[in-house]
C-alpha cells in the first residue's frame, strides 16, 4: 500500500521521481561541459609549442611589439625604403644565410655535448664569444621567452630568436659580427612589411594583403601556405616569436634540402652494393650438320 506524502504525491515515486530528474539534470551539464570544452579556445599559460593555442601576451612580447611599432615610425621619419614586395624579402635570404651560419659555428662550438641544444651557462659563453653584453638577470628572461618548446634546453632557431629579441630590446648591444646585427634588422623589416596595421600581429588577412602588393600570380593560396608555416600554435594570429620561427625555415630550405641530399648520397656511399650475379654462360648451338 502506498502512502501520500506532505505534498499530495505518493512518498516513494516522489522521491524517486526526484531522484530522477536529478541524474537528468546531472548528465545533461556534463554533456553541455563537454560540448563547450571542445569548441572553446583552451587557455594556455605556459605552452608554446606547436597546437598549443592561445595564451597570454607575456610582458617581452609587449615589449617587442613596442620596439617594432618605434622602428617603423623612425624608418618613415627618415624616409627609409621599406620591402614593398615578397620577392625583395627572398632576394636578402642569401644574406641572412650567411649570418645565420656564422651564428651557427658560435652554437655548435658551444653545445659540448652534441645535443642540438645549450643551456644556460653554454648561453652566456656563447653570448660572450659574440660580443654581446648583457646583464645575467636579461639573459634569464630572454631564455625563458626563447624557449618556445619549454624543454628547458636552447635549440638553434630558438637561439636565433634570443638574439632577435635581444637586437629589438637592447639596441645598445651591438653584435661584434655586423652582418649577424643586419641580418636581424632585416628580420624586423620582414615582420614589419606583412604587418600592414602595425599592430605587432599578423594575421592570414594581413599576409594575403601584404603578397597581395607584389607579383604573385596566386596571393590567396600563397597566403594561406605562408600564414600556416607562421602560425606556430595554430591560434589563428602570428607573433614575432612565431613569425621567426617560420623566416629561419624559409632561409634555410635550400640548406637543409641540399643538405638531406648530402646525407642520402653519403648513405648510399656506405651502403655495400651487393655484386651482380655472375651472368650464366649461353649454351652453344649444336653444329648443324655437314653437307
Amino acid at each position: 500500500m502506498r502512502t501520500e506524502g506532505k505534498d499530495g504525491k505518493d512518498g516513494k515515486d516522489g522521491k524517486d521521481g526526484e531522484h530522477s530528474r536529478s541524474h537528468s539534470m546531472k548528465k545533461r551539464m556534463e554533456s553541455v561541459l563537454g560540448w563547450a570544452a571542445r569548441i572553446l579556445p583552451r587557455s594556455n599559460s605556459g605552452g608554446k609549442g606547436p597546437g598549443s593555442g592561445p595564451r597570454e601576451e607575456s610582458e617581452v612580447e609587449r615589449r617587442v611589439v613596442e620596439a617594432l611599432r618605434r622602428r617603423r615610425e623612425e624608418d618613415e621619419a627618415s624616409g627609409k625604403k621599406r620591402i614593398v614586395h615578397f620577392n625583395t624579402l627572398v632576394m636578402k635570404f642569401a644574406k641572412s644565410d650567411e649570418a645565420f651560419k656564422q651564428i651557427r659555428k658560435q652554437f655548435d662550438e658551444y653545445d659540448k655535448d652534441a645535443s642540438q641544444s645549450i643551456d644556460l651557462e653554454e648561453l652566456k659563453t656563447c653570448l660572450h664569444a659574440l660580443g654581446v653584453a648583457i646583464a645575467e638577470e636579461e639573459v634569464m628572461q630572454l631564455y625563458k621567452e626563447a624557449d618556445m618548446d619549454c624543454s628547458d634546453g636552447m635549440q638553434f632557431k630558438e637561439f636565433i630568436l634570443l638574439l632577435a629579441l635581444l637586437y629589438l630590446l637592447k639596441p645598445n648591444a651591438h653584435f661584434a659580427q655586423p652582418e649577424v646585427e643586419a641580418a636581424f634588422g632585416l628580420i624586423a623589416d620582414a615582420f614589419n612589411f606583412f604587418d600592414v596595421t602595425g599592430d605587432g600581429f599578423l594575421t592570414q588577412a594581413k599576409v594575403q594583403q601584404a603578397l597581395s602588393g607584389g607579383r604573385d600570380s596566386s596571393p590567396g593560396r600563397l597566403a594561406g601556405q605562408r600564414f600556416a608555416e607562421m602560425d606556430y600554435n595554430t591560434d589563428g594570429q602570428c607573433t614575432f616569436n612565431e613569425f621567426l620561427f617560420a623566416y629561419v625555415g624559409w632561409v634555410g630550405t635550400a640548406e637543409e634540402d641540399e643538405g638531406d641530399a648530402g646525407e642520402e648520397r653519403e648513405e648510399q656511399a656506405k651502403t655495400p652494393k651487393t655484386p651482380k650475379s655472375p651472368k650464366t654462360p649461353k649454351t652453344p648451338k649444336s653444329p648443324g650438320r655437314s653437307r
